[in-house]
């Protein structure tokens, strides 16, 4: 028979019992600190808001006056886009009747020359700038090894505003600005 010390085994297992406690309540204690979504203000301005200075109601000789004649037109139909290679990301659709700018698509947008959204920020520098939007909707791919779908993974999203009669949609991919299209709102 084996030798026994006199110590029962509870009262050895009592320190190593202790310490997986302690390192339990201090690991809940741990608490990491996480940043701020953003660190953009909201704007407050009442300025209307315009992609590059352009915005749906203009018209076409104010937009040629402000950025030159475009160096590309392309129509369809009763509407025509106007294009300007130094700012490849500005396309201006106009009626062909009236004239008039009806919808502007760019990456940037402004309030009297301002920058209040523009290329790149996330979706949190977005809402912390323009505030809650009138709705969204996400964007979606499917994840995975690209054989088999093991699911759904959020690949960016477009944000609905209404602002100064226009309504805006922003669109996100892989949070990051990519376009904003403005237009007059719809009855």
């Amino acid at each position: 028979m084996g030798k026994t010390t006199g110590v029962p085994s509870a009262r050895r297992a009592g320190p190593r019992t202790f310490a997986i406690v302690c390192l339990a309540l201090l690991s809940a204690c741990h608490r990491q600190v996480s940043e701020p979504e953003s660190f953009c203000l909201p704007y407050t301005g009442t300025a209307p808001l315009a992609v590059r200075g352009l915005a749906p109601g203009q018209t076409e000789d104010d937009v040629v006056a402000r950025l030159g004649p475009p160096d590309r037109r392309n129509a369809a139909g009763i509407l025509e886009s106007l294009q300007w290679q130094r700012l490849p990301d500005l396309v201006a659709t106009v009626d062909t009747r009236t004239r008039r700018v009806t919808e502007v698509l760019g990456n940037r947008l402004d309030a009297e020359g301002v920058e209040v959204v523009s290329w790149g920020m996330s979706e949190a520098d977005v809402r912390a700038v323009l505030g809650k939007p009138a709705s969204s909707k996400g964007h979606y791919r499917p994840s995975g090894s690209g054989v088999i779908s093991i699911g759904m993974k959020r690949a960016g999203g477009t944000l609905f505003y209404r602002r100064d009669g226009n309504d805006l949609e922003i669109t996100l991919n892989d949070d990051s600005l990519a376009y904003i299209r403005i237009r007059p709102a719809a009855p």
